[in-house]
């Protein structure tokens, strides 16, 4: 079984946004496995603390065989075939990998680790609620992708 781990700051609060996730997730099967991990959101009313603070608790929670990709408005962006093709890339060769989403501040840059990966799903900014969303809905595609099922373009 091959895992895909989403770390967020916060729960889903939207109900729409949740139903909507969870009608992807119940397409999702043959082997792929999501799997969610949400920290709380710091108490600190000062947005670098608060930021660090968080940054920190999702560092500590991704597994060391993980691979980390780190969702951030500077990072690179794909389209949907290119971000399929590094989902294959990994599946295929058993690589274990997490998202990271930041909360309302996003993540402390100088703390992410060297070999994270920083991944952009648009120069727009998102809540972690919609970037979830999107996230996984382009996991979904790929997964479609991967196993030849329609799905629209």
């Amino acid at each position: 079984m091959w895992e895909i781990k989403i770390l967020t700051v916060g729960k889903t609060r939207n109900k729409a946004i949740t139903e909507e996730i969870n009608r992807l997730l119940s397409h999702i099967s043959d082997g792929w496995r999501l799997s969610f991990d949400n920290v709380s959101v710091a108490e600190k009313k000062d947005i670098t603390a608060r930021t660090k603070d968080e940054t920190l608790f999702l560092l500590s929670r991704i597994p060391k065989n993980c691979i980390a990709y780190f969702l951030s408005t500077e990072g690179k962006e794909y389209d949907s075939e290119n971000f399929s093709n590094i989902l294959k890339k990994h599946k295929d060769s058993g690589e274990k990998i997490c998202f990271v989403i930041g909360g309302a501040y996003g993540l402390e840059k100088t703390l992410l680790p060297k070999n994270g990966k920083l991944i952009s799903l648009s120069k727009m900014t998102f809540s972690h609620e919609m970037a979830l969303l999107v996230l996984v809905e382009q996991i979904y595609r790929a997964y479609t992708v991967y196993n030849n099922i329609p799905y629209a373009k």
